[in-house]
């Protein structure tokens, strides 16, 4: 009973909002440790905005930036192979009779026509959501309705046309855009969904909304519809990389995430790497549960694993001793193992290994036994020398030296 009421206690102690972390939500356990260690300053400096959930990378960041497209009004990322535009652009400045010679020549080109942000309707307040769209789709929809037809002049002064409310957001839960009316989704879902079900007719539409990617964007990272672990997970992970000089992308980052989500995984260390698309995301969300693990983890933990993660000690490469088969074994050579790691350095911990793999002969050794080894009283002076015999005829068969 005491234990209970000390556990419940030390939850509702260690339970904290960190709001420029997660804003409006109370982390607890590894969420709130990791949540701790995070930098301020280089979450404003990530660019990443707590309520949202979304982390807009700054494009001349050294580590997290990108090349983004010279036509001005572009933020487009530029892609390995093209003249330094984005797909878009240069399918637009192909289309005006533009050469791709040109096109990397050309000092000044010409610029995208200015996306729509606002309803021709006066006072409207409903976003269209279709780039280059002069009304929002419920005005759309009436337009489209009028019989007769009439000039889109004289719709807009008609008295009946009245502004409408902000559209609800997309059901999507990772989606950052508004609903345009068909069926709840933004344009962009909505035909993602007539896909999906056109594919699988008994997908479940919940599930769907759920684990479906946001619709990515220039420069932008989504982490919506993550539990506040990952994402915290996730932050961390790239916090830690830039910090040790590596240099990450918008597309394996988005590739973590889509998987994380896709894969409703609690942790990142659930999501299995094989479920990523390419090698470098693979990497990456290793690095990241890694990351996590070992921050999250502390010399005396890791002394109760039969495979230990040498970083921890302040070490490289790792400990096992998986090859010691019995409790009493195992537990005197870890032990004795966590009194050697501080008396040794660099390649001194491959001595530590070879002996550990010497108790793992042993332990096999002594798993001939009839008890196989596991009453430890019940070992003496015959089990060490049949040991040493052991010894003697792996080494005359050259399968171990004399050290």
């Amino acid at each position: 009973m005491n234990r209970v009421v000390t556990r419940v206690a030390f939850d509702v102690e260690d339970a904290c909002e960190i709001p420029h972390v997660l804003g409006g939500v109370v982390l607890r356990g590894a969420a709130a440790r990791l949540a701790r260690s995070l930098n301020r300053g280089w979450l404003d400096e990530a660019g990443w905005d707590p309520l949202m959930r979304v982390l807009l990378l700054p494009a001349q960041h050294r580590l997290l930036g990108r090349r983004v497209c010279r036509v001005e009004g572009c933020a487009a990322t530029v892609h390995a192979g093209l003249p330094e535009v984005c797909h878009r652009c240069l399918t637009r400045l192909t289309g005006l009779g533009l050469s791709t010679a040109d096109i990397a020549a050309g000092v000044e080109l010409p610029s995208p026509p200015a996306p729509a942000d606002r309803c021709a309707v006066g006072g409207c307040r409903c976003e269209p959501t279709v780039r280059q769209a002069l009304l929002c789709e419920p005005h759309v929809r009436q337009f489209r309705q009028r019989s007769p037809t009439m000039p889109l002049e004289q719709f807009l002064a008609d008295r009946r046309v009245r502004p409408l409310p902000p559209c609800p957001a997309c059901l999507v839960a990772a989606c950052t855009r508004a609903a345009d009316g068909a069926c709840g989704y933004c344009n962009t879902h909505y035909q993602r969904w007539r896909i999906a079900q056109q594919t699988n007719p008994e997908l479940d539409r919940l599930r769907w909304q759920a684990i479906e990617s946001g619709v990515a964007e220039p420069g932008q990272l989504n982490l919506r519809a993550l539990p506040p672990l990952v994402v915290v997970e996730v932050l961390f992970g790239i916090e830690h990389r830039v910090g040790v000089g590596v240099k990450l992308n918008a597309v394996n980052l988005r590739a973590v995430c889509d998987t994380l989500r896709r894969e409703q995984a609690a942790s990142i260390a659930e999501c299995d790497p094989d479920r990523l698309p390419t090698k470098g995301a693979r990497s990456l969300l290793t690095a990241f549960a890694r990351d996590a693990r070992r921050a999250l983890a502390d010399p005396a933990g890791e002394q109760t694993k039969n495979i230990w993660d040498l970083a921890i000690f302040g070490h490289r490469g790792k400990l096992s001793f998986t090859g010691i088969v019995q409790p009493w074994l195992a537990h005197t050579a870890k032990r004795w193992a966590a009194e050697q790691l501080p008396r040794h350095r660099r390649g001194g911990i491959s001595r530590v290994q070879s002996k550990i793999n010497a108790l793992g002969l042993l332990s096999q050794h002594l798993g001939l036994r009839p008890d196989h080894g596991l009453v430890p009283t019940a070992l003496g002076r015959r089990d060490i020398n049949g040991f040493c015999n052991r010894l003697a005829y792996l080494e005359s068969t050259s399968r171990i030296s004399r050290y």
